[in-house]
Parts: C-alpha cells; structure tokens; sequence
C-alpha cells in the first residue's frame, strides 16, 4: 500500500504547501516532487529522506538537499497510509527559515482530524 502524502490549506483554501514551492526554483520543486513521488512508494518512511523532529512529538522533516541548500518540510503522520506536509522551511546553520516554522507546525498539527485542512500533493 502506498503512502498517501497531503498538504496542509488554509482556512482561506489556499495550499500552504505548494505556495511555498511556487516561490523556488524550478529544478529545486522538481527535486522535491520526485522525492515525494519516490517516498509515496517506500514501506517505511525514514533518514536519509525521513527523520523524526528533534524536541517535538510526532513531528518529523522531509530532506531534500539541492545545491548545498538544505530544504525541509515539517510533517507528521495522519490516518492509516497518510502523511501530512505542514510547512516548508530551509535549513542553515542548524535553524530554519521561516524562524517559527516549528511553531505553526505544531498548531497545524492539532488540525490533523480536521479533513479541509488537507489535500493531496499531487492531484489525481
């Protein structure tokens, strides 16, 4: 069974997630996408691509290195096969930017059961 990866919209509709990848270059949202498409097909979720957050339960990051630039997308587990993007963030100097990346991750956490705050990343 394959996972079933979701990103997180707003309360005005608007997909957080892929907001945040139309703001990259191209080649760095292509690099992303193949990752998810690769992880969408993995039994287990885990390091290198996968790891769990430090100092947060439940909430880990996507890895995905372009460049020398570190990007990272906090996310948790939601229902059976599904895994649920929270924001995007790059990584420097062990920090993310935004710097309260962490923060609305773990309120978006809370918004887990509620189904209109999720759709998938790649539409079918």
């Amino acid at each position: 069974m394959s996972w079933i990866f979701k990103d997180f919209v707003s309360d005005r509709g608007e997909n957080d997630i892929r907001r945040w990848l139309d703001t990259l270059p191209k080649k760095v949202r292509f690099k992303i996408d193949t990752r998810i498409r690769y992880l969408q097909e993995v039994s287990q979720l885990k390091f290198p691509y996968v790891e769990k957050w430090t100092g947060v339960n439940g909430l880990y990051e996507v890895r995905i290195v372009f460049s020398g630039v570190q990007y990272r997308i906090l996310s948790c587990y939601g229902e059976e096969k599904d895994f649920l993007l929270l924001i995007g963030a790059v990584e420097k100097d062990w920090k993310l930017e935004p710097r309260n990346a962490e923060d609305i991750a773990k309120t978006r956490m809370k918004l887990i059961s509620n189904r209109s705050n999720f759709c998938e990343h790649f539409k079918k």
